[in-house]
This record gives C-alpha cells, structure tokens and sequence, in this order.
C-alpha cells in the first residue's frame, strides 16, 4: 500500500483565503506557521509574499500579491494569476481559522519528523561516524526538531513571580537553607546555596594546588549527602580524562578511610589502617558514584553518556577533570574556538540535563611571572568563553606552595570565589591534607 505524505492543500489554501478576507489575520498567522510549514510550493511563495507585505504594512489583496510576485518573478511558479483568482473566489470560513492553522502544523510537524528520522537513518550508514557520535546526532537532530516547534510565545510573569515565590517559601522553611546540592563543604553551601541545577561551575588552578582532590571531595560529599527521593544516593558522574578510575579510587579512599595515600598504594597498612581501609571500602561502596577515563572525549561523547545514565538510573551532578584535555567537535576549529565552543557545550548540557556541572580547568603560566600569583580571570586559559558561559569560577590557591623554604607547612588554601551569577564573590578557606587528599574547612587562625 502507497504511504502518502502527511498534507491537506484544502486547509493551506483556506488560511490563505482568510488572510484575503480578513488582512488581521496574517498577525496570528505570523506567530504560527513558517513558509515552510506549507507543503504545497505554491502556498509557500504565496504565504512568503503576504508576510513581506505585513511587515511592510501594506494591505494584503488580489493586485498588491501580484505585484510582489511579479517583483520576485515567481508569479509563474506561484500558481499565476488564475491560481490565485481560484483562491480568491472560493468561499471559506473565518471562525474555522485556528483549526486549519491547526491542520497545516500539524502535517508539517510529521514531515519534519520523518525527515529526521530519515537523516539518522541515513547517517547510520556512514562508516566515517562511531556510535556515540551516531547517538549523539540522532539525539540533537530530535532536541533541534522539538526546540524548533515551541510556539508557546511570551512566558507569563504572573505565572514565573508565583514560581519564584513558593521557591523562596520553601527555602525559608527549609532548615539547612541549601537548595541545591549540599557539597559537603558548610562555607561554600551557605555562599551559594548549594550546587544549583543549570550552573557551569569552573574550578581552576595551577598544577599542584589539590584540584582534582578538591573536585574528588565534592563528589563523595554530594553523593553522600544528598538523598533522592527513592532513598538513593545522588548519582555523581566523574569524567576523568587525566587519572584513571583506579588511581582516583585510591585517593578517595584516602579521604574517607584517613589512611594515607602512601599506605594504601604501597599496601603496607597496619590491622588498624585496615579496618579504617576496610571501613572507607564499605562508606565508598554505598554511593552512586560512575567513572568514565576515557583519554580523549569531546562535549558530545559526555552529553551522550550523561543522558543515558540520567534516564536509566538519575544524574545529579556531573564532574569532569578537566576543560582543556577535552577535545572539540570541529576538527578544523583552532584551540580558542574549540575551548569556546567545549565550554559553550558544558553550559548547555547542564541546562538541558538541569543539573550542576563542575569542570576543573588549568591556569595559564603566566601567573608564575608575577609577584602575587594569587590567579586572575584573565589566567583561564585558552578563551575568555569559560569566563563568559561560566555561573561559577573559582581558584584555589596555596601560598606555601610558593614559598618552600617557609618553616610552617599548614596546608591553608584559598578558594577564590571570582565570579559568581547568583551571589557574592568572597575567598574561602581550607586546609589540604596532600597525604589524604582531603580538604577541610579552615576555622582558625594560622601563621603563613
């Protein structure tokens, strides 16, 4: 049996036939449907020719369509005069205007689906192109279809004033005051309210400042300390690009069991560091924590992970180690524009996903040049994007890492809180224990 493709020219060329009866119409009309929207090509060129004449405030009728597509030369393909003379004289009903709109949207919206369904299909045979990438496009090819058709219009402030309201209602009654995913660390939680769903948060340093064990506490913390509904664990998704997931294990279990790094890698543990090892093992164990070390990724490859695992178990944070070993899309871009575009990519990916992204990001060298090497924003490296696409960017920084022959080695961190979308900016303190790989919130005084 023939497929037929989804269309109703009766309907096109009524919503024609009412915008010449009635020239208000080609307002709602504007709002509702594109040239392409029209299957028949001459309703397309026609319907194209009214919207030039109302962006131009001139009156729609028989003589001033002519004379547009005369102007064009595209009466001939338009239908010529007769065509339009046809539409002219037929009789159609105003008051049915919404529902033939209806109509043509709606076989318009099938075609494009099957459109799409057509361009994956035929990229699915493409030997040039993995299965992740595969998945990734038949995903976007979808999104950009749907995105495409919203044509909800204006978003009512009544209704976003009412939201806002009962969110600041809620974070009133809630004790803790954190609404977004607690980090574990009090002083950053009570700053910005959490880890807020959407947020690019950036995390930079230079090499040998803790940020990957300071991105490792927030993941154990997170897991551990936010709950699903469910009664799950939050579910953290580290991509590592630099450490493997073993090597990452061992540091966290340092963390949470308080046996050094040393013991655990060399093995060589009393029987108290093992039952403090075998407790750690056990706390570890009991989170929703998944690992992906793969050495070379782009945006795509994370944003196609991250949407199977949110729909398969839940995602709540995303924790990538970090910005600058991950590659671009393009190929051809230079480094500047690719950065731009990976941290473009991760901005959008935490809004589609509605979850906190926290990229860990170097520094350039040239904070070693100068005498306060405390870093800057203008030390990001690479693109000044991260600093645009960025909700949060902060920088850790050890003085005494810089300044060996001190005496005193405390391990006292600032936390440069350099830019922040929804709050203050402030530097925080902490304290890195290297042997553990743990940071802990400074709540005294120390000399440096």
């Amino acid at each position: 049996m023939a497929r037929i493709v989804p269309y109703n020219l009766e309907a096109e060329q009524s919503v024609i036939g009412c915008v010449l009866i009635d020239n208000n119409k080609i307002i709602t009309l504007l709002d509702e449907l594109k040239p392409e929207d029209f299957y028949d090509r001459k309703h397309q060129i026609i319907y194209d020719a009214m919207r030039q004449l109302a962006q131009k405030q001139i009156t729609i009728d028989f003589t001033t369509l002519i004379s547009t597509l005369q102007q064009k030369n595209l009466l001939n393909e338009a239908g010529g005069t007769s065509y339009l003379g046809d539409i002219m004289d037929a009789i159609y009903t105003v008051a049915n205007f919404d529902d033939y709109i209806h109509i043509i949207k709606d076989a318009a919206m099938k075609r494009n689906v099957i459109k799409a369904a057509a361009s994956i299909t035929e990229a699915g045979y493409d030997p040039n192109m993995n299965a992740t990438d595969y998945f990734d496009y038949a995903s976007r090819t979808i999104e950009d279809l749907s995105r495409n058709r919203r044509t909800d219009g204006f978003l009512d402030f009544r209704q976003v004033l009412d939201n806002v309201h009962q969110r600041t209602i809620d974070a009133h009654n809630n004790v803790e005051g954190t609404k977004g995913l607690r980090s574990g660390f009090d002083n950053f939680d009570e700053l910005t309210n959490g880890l807020q769903k959407d947020a690019l948060i950036i995390i930079a340093a230079r090499p040998a400042m803790g940020k990957s064990a300071f991105g490792m506490n927030i993941a154990t913390q997170a897991s551990r300390l936010n709950i699903n509904p469910d009664g799950s664990h939050a579910h953290v998704a580290i991509f590592s690009l630099e450490m493997g997931a073993e090597q990452i294990t061992q540091r966290m279990l340092a963390c949470q069991s308080n046996v050094t790094l040393n013991h655990i890698q060399k093995g060589d543990m009393t029987n108290e560091m093992m039952m403090l090892f075998e407790q750690g093992n056990n706390d570890l164990g009991e989170l929703n924590i998944h690992f992906c070390d793969q050495a070379k990724l782009t945006v795509s490859d994370i944003r196609a992970r991250c949407r199977k695992q949110k729909a398969e178990q839940g995602l709540d944070l995303v924790i990538i180690d970090y910005l600058q070993l991950l590659s671009g899309d393009d190929s051809k871009a230079s480094r500047q524009e690719e950065v731009s575009q990976i941290s473009r990519g991760l901005k959008q990916m935490a809004r589609e996903l509605h979850i906190p992204v926290i990229a860990l990001s170097q520094l350039s060298r040239k904070v070693e040049d100068r005498e306060d090497k405390r870093p800057q924003m203008a030390d990001l490296r690479e693109s000044g994007s991260i600093e645009q696409d960025a909700d949060m960017i902060g920088f850790l920084y050890r003085h005494e890492y810089y300044h060996k022959d001190e005496a005193k080695k405390t391990g006292l961190t600032e936390f440069i809180i350099a830019k922040n979308r929804s709050g203050e900016t402030k530097t925080l303190k902490y304290i890195f224990q290297g042997e553990y790989q743990r940071f802990r919130q400074f709540t005294g005084e120390v000399e440096e």
